[in-house]
């Protein structure tokens, strides 16, 4: 259709209007004389008639037999020729006529065919159903695996069950949109998934399983699991016969079914689950009788009763019809608002704590199968949980009241009536002029345009548009092509234009329509912040449905506290919301619930998406991944490990990646893999996703794994690599701290002496930034200094010191530490070195020892440097026996012997009584002196010696060189001999205390 000017619009516009005056009494009056629509559907077990009036009609339905009769409150044809289709089994005949004030209508059912019937607005649905198969002994005997488990923690193993694979539905995506579109179009079906950009990464989930809680030993899989091969006929897995009609419930939870009576039954466990196909628990905690057992969420419910015996069945997914039983709100009931079930032959309603999720709930058993409250309204003060059979309330007010009427059915109420919300806060739909559904503030399916046209040719028409407008009218189509945009999934150009919009229009950042809708397209974009600031302006911030993006937002900022308190309270908006909106917004709910410790709601969520999207219970990485996490929370670790392994070889590249993750880590810390192979599975991940937060996540355990496995150098440097992208905030703090924490194991634990000195400090040098601070900083670093002094690498260990003294020390601290470097570097023949460190240290006010071996390092230094009588001087007023031994030492290098051998004899003392031995040093001391006086030729003073020290010489190692030295018989040595002896070190002594690092 070709677009007109702007003035040839507007006179169109004025003459439709006048034309739309002038005929209105004629289309009064066919409106009138139309007949009522009717619509079929055949869905598996039933088949669905509806009847479309044009307002809402008071009926009547009954069935007598074979024969239903419905009767509505209006006289009006109501057109039966869609009734003429074959497709309609369980249909025989049909007829209807008319009185002055109704409309009656009878058909005729095929044998066993029964009939429900509810009101949806101005629309009347009737579901013909088909009995439930009769009842059947067990088939043969199906392939069957058990062993129980180890631990009473971890329940009995899941049944394995084997669906044959269904044809996945042709029906190809369709992206979510609004917008004025410039050409008139049928609304477009619902979107399945935005075109054109892939579901953002969701945020990720803080490890499931924490090493200080080790899981329960490792478990065999369960040799006596059911494996349950299901064909295309419902599979009977449990008969239950409770010896009385009982009213039940049938509901399931996370990966159980409950099985529940509103009476205890007293017949044994064993025989209650005789022949069963699945293990049978008693959990009973309050009223009643209460039973579970496993189930897989990929397997679908059928309940069904014959005599007293209640029959669950095994089935494919989505065999269930969604009947689901009236829940009527009476606001103004005399006693206070309730909601009103009209049901008959209700059981009486028990109390009952779920032993997973530690919640209470009520649960009211029906005596007739098949009915059941299969949705999830929710309302202030309570939420109904979808059962299979009976009704599953759970409550938000402890008060709440939930009584079996004996003639109005079964009532819900509190002490001055229920909190009933207006229709906005329940997460009201309201349809659009085209009958389509859109939300409260997003008109998905108009703002999408017409679904057979592709979003290039929409863009040019929306631009030529845009082209031949006036110009006070563009901005109105510059709205509406960002709101095109943002529905096709075109995230970037919606923003641009709407940031355009604002520049132009400042007032439209304080309407609600466009705050919104600019705040929903930043979250796309993943401009978190900005999207929190938009989303939280007062304007909007109370309304539901913007909570629920809001929350979306801070999944992104990973807060995810805040993110599951709005999601909880914008929950029952989200249940209406279209694809792919719905399981995005799931995901993302279950993640931060999971994330903020809230496992009931995290629960809760799934199982709404599962119940939605029966597909998602068939290994989808996502729901297979987030059960895996529900599961490990809850202690469960081999059936999350299973499905850890499924998610892992999905489909999903987000989830298989987030799921090799996490069964990594489950695996390594029950043992079943060691560090190094968990390393290598992490090396094949890196490349698998690349660019976001997960990215991080996978260097950051695969650099941990890398330390555990002793791999140090190569962990620090890949944590490293994960912090130069992280911001300075909470995160990288964090990271900082795990890095300290595995660099300060490896000088001071045990695994640190697994590396070789050299390594220990490479890899000291290469992250010296992570020594922690103050002592054991300190401690690490000498324990570093030790290890190099231990292999002779002395100039490392002096620097390792020096620089430790210089940065990190002040005061005392500082000068003791360089005086120890200081004595490693004269160890290793490095006086300058030495003079610089002991300048670099100096401080006032020093102890008084701690001055003393600053100056006899530092005068050892000047004497190596050749300056002798600087050294003599800076010792001079020492009279320590180290004192004498360095002025002893200078002396002996500037070969003055007579001056070393004076030293030597005040530092000989006197010499010992008969029999008595000489301690080690003054034998050194005394043979040191005589090699003094050799090399001087003073023979009265080795004479003296020999009188003083024969005797007590006589008897120690040294006696021959003593007697060769100091007889004059032996002769002096020759100067071969005196050139050897003059190499003696009477300082070395002392300096070799620094190996130590006293």
């Amino acid at each position: 259709m070709p677009f007109f000017s702007p003035k040839t619009l507007r006179f169109l516009s004025l003459a439709g209007l006048a034309l739309l005056v002038l005929l209105a009494p004629a289309f009064a009056q066919e409106a009138e004389s139309a007949s009522v629509g009717l619509r079929i559907g055949v869905h598996q077990g039933f088949q669905r008639l509806v009847f479309d009036w044009p307002e809402k009609v008071p009926y009547t339905a009954s069935q007598n037999g074979a024969e239903v009769t419905l009767r509505f409150e209006k006289p009006m044809e109501v057109d039966l020729s869609a009734l003429s289709s074959r497709r309609l089994t369980y249909l025989k005949n049909s007829s209807q006529s008319h009185d002055a004030a109704a409309t009656q209508i009878t058909l005729t059912l095929a044998n066993g065919v029964t009939m429900q019937n509810f009101p949806d607005g101005t629309r009347v649905v009737v579901d013909l159903i088909l009995p439930p198969p009769a009842r059947q002994p067990p088939p043969t005997p199906v392939e069957v695996k058990v062993s129980a488990p180890e631990k009473p923690v971890e329940p009995e193993a899941a049944p394995e069950v084997q669906v044959p694979a269904t044809a996945k539905s042709d029906e190809k995506p369709v992206a979510t949109s609004t917008a004025e579109v410039p050409q008139a179009a049928p609304a477009p079906t619902p979107p399945t998934s935005p075109p054109q950009q892939a579901a953002p990464p969701a945020p990720v989930v803080p490890p499931p399983v924490k090493a200080e809680t080790p899981p329960p030993a490792v478990q065999k899989k369960d040799a006596a699991a059911p494996k349950l091969i299901l064909g295309d006929e419902p599979l009977l897995v449990l008969a239950m016969d409770p010896a009385l009609l009982l009213p039940a419930a049938v509901w399931r939870r996370a990966d159980y079914v409950y099985i529940a009576f509103d009476h205890r039954v007293n017949v044994p466990l064993e025989e209650l689950g005789k022949n069963a196909r699945v293990k049978l628990e008693n959990v009973s905690t309050g009223d009643g009788g209460v039973f579970r057992f496993y189930l897989p969420q990929e397997v679908g419910l059928h309940v069904a009763r014959e005599s007293n015996v209640w029959q669950v069945y095994v089935t494919k997914k989505g065999r269930s019809a969604p009947i689901s039983l009236t829940v009527t709100p009476q606001p103004s009931y005399a006693l206070g608002a309730r909601l009103l079930m009209p049901v008959s032959k209700a059981g009486d309603p028990i109390r009952f704590t779920d032993p997973e999720m530690g919640d209470n709930l009520v649960v009211v058993p029906m005596t007739e199968a098949g009915q059941a409250v299969r949705m999830p309204y929710h309302y202030a003060d309570l939420e109904f949980y979808p059962a299979e059979q009976g009704v599953v309330i759970m409550p938000r007010n402890e008060a709440l009241a939930v009584r079996r009427q004996q003639t109005q059915g079964v009532e819900i109420t509190l002490t001055g009536g229920l909190h009933l919300s207006p229709d906005d806060d329940t997460g009201y739909i309201r349809p659009d002029a085209t009958g389509a559904e859109s939300t409260y503030l997003f008109d998905f399916h108009g703002w999408y345009g017409p679904a057979d046209l592709s979003y290039t040719v929409m863009r040019q028409r929306w631009e030529r548009a845009l082209a031949e407008i006036p110009e006070d009218e563009r901005d109105r189509v510059r709205l509406q092509m960002a709101r095109f945009h943002f529905a096709r999934g075109h995230y970037q150009e919606a923003l641009g234009m709407l940031d355009e919009l604002a520049r132009r229009l400042p007032d439209l950042e304080n309407r609600s329509e466009f705050l919104s809708l600019r705040g929903a397209t930043e979250v796309m974009v993943r401009n978190a912040e900005a999207a929190a600031k938009d989303l939280s302006h007062p304007e909007i911030a109370d309304k539901p449905e913007v909570k629920l993006w809001l929350a979306l937002a801070y999944t992104r900022l990973l807060d995810w506290k805040k993110a599951t308190d709005l999601f909880t309270q914008a929950d029952a908006m989200l249940e209406h919301y279209p694809e792919p909106y719905f399981t995005d917004f799931s995901l993302a709910a279950a993640e931060s619930a999971l994330a903020a410790d809230n496992r009931v709601y995290a629960s809760n969520v799934l199982d709404r998406l599962v119940h939605r999207r029966p597909e998602m219970g068939e290994n989808s990485g996502a729901v297979d991944y987030l059960r895996g996490v529900f599961l490990s929370q809850a202690g469960h670790y081999e059936r999350a490990e299973q499905l850890w392994e499924r998610a892992s070889i999905s489909d999903d590249l987000l989830y298989r990646v987030r799921a090799t993750i996490s069964l990594t880590d489950l695996q390594v810390l029950k043992g079943k893999i060691t560090p190094a192979e968990a390393a290598e599975r992490l090396e094949h991940l890196r490349f698998a996703w690349r660019g976001d937060s997960l990215e991080l996540d996978i260097l950051r355990r695969l650099g941990k794994f890398y330390v555990e496995a002793g791999k140090v150098s190569e962990g620090l440097a890949t944590l490293k690599e994960v912090l130069a992208f992280l911001p300075d905030n909470e995160a990288a703090k964090n990271l900082r701290k795990e890095m300290a924490s595995a660099f300060r194991d490896v000088f001071l634990s045990d695994q640190g002496q697994k590396l070789s000195p050299l390594d220990a400090l490479s890899l000291y040098e290469r992250f010296y930034e992570l020594a922690p601070e103050g002592e054991e900083g300190d401690s690490l670093i000498r324990t570093l200094a030790e290890r190099m002094v231990s292999v002779d690498l002395l100039d490392r260990a002096a620097d390792i010191l020096a620089d430790q003294a210089r940065r990190r020390l002040a005061s005392t601290f500082k000068s003791r530490v360089g005086v120890e470097a200081a004595g490693i570097y004269l160890l290793d023949h490095n006086p300058k070195a030495c003079l610089k460190i002991l300048n670099d240290t100096d401080q006032l006010d020093l102890p008084a020892d701690l001055v003393e071996q600053r100056a006899l390092l530092k005068a050892r230094a000047l004497n190596e440097t050749g300056k002798r009588d600087d050294a003599e001087k800076l010792i001079a007023d020492y009279t320590s026996e180290s004192a004498q031994r360095l002025r002893a030492d200078i002396a002996w290098k500037a070969r003055d012997w007579t001056k070393a051998a004076a030293i030597l004899e005040g530092l000989i003392s006197t010499p010992p009584a008969d029999g008595k031995e000489m301690e080690k040093k003054q034998v050194q001391f005394v043979l040191d002196r005589a090699i003094a006086l050799a090399m001087a030729r003073d023979m009265a003073g080795l004479d003296k010696l020999r009188t003083d020290f024969a005797v007590a010489m006589k008897v120690t190692p040294e006696a021959s060189l003593f007697r060769a030295l100091t007889e004059p018989e032996t002769g002096l040595p020759d100067n071969k001999d005196a050139a050897h002896l003059a190499e003696v070190d009477l300082f070395q002594d002392y300096l070799e205390d620094y190996r130590k690092l006293k």
